[in-house]
């Protein structure tokens, strides 16, 4: 089985219109445990110079993931 993480972007654009943009899509080979994740996803928001940005993460509520967002940016999870 291969897991995959993908970092997606909503934003609205000048114009006022709804725009969403794929940043990254990661194959996770590693155990997905939060440490993992959370490093994984820290590495790109960082690579993108978004961590100011983030307002919202959202996640298939494992216990993984939401541990992983946790402590990554002073945002809502979802």
């Amino acid at each position: 089985v291969r897991r995959y993480l993908s970092l997606t972007a909503h934003f609205i654009t000048k114009n006022w219109r709804l725009s969403s943009l794929v940043l990254a899509l990661r194959e996770v080979k590693e155990s997905q445990t939060a440490e993992t994740l959370s490093g994984l996803i820290e590495a790109l928001v960082t690579k993108w110079e978004i961590t100011d940005r983030v307002s919202a993460i959202v996640t298939d509520n494992g216990a993984n993931f939401a541990a992983a967002a946790r402590g990554l940016v002073k945002c809502q999870i979802f």
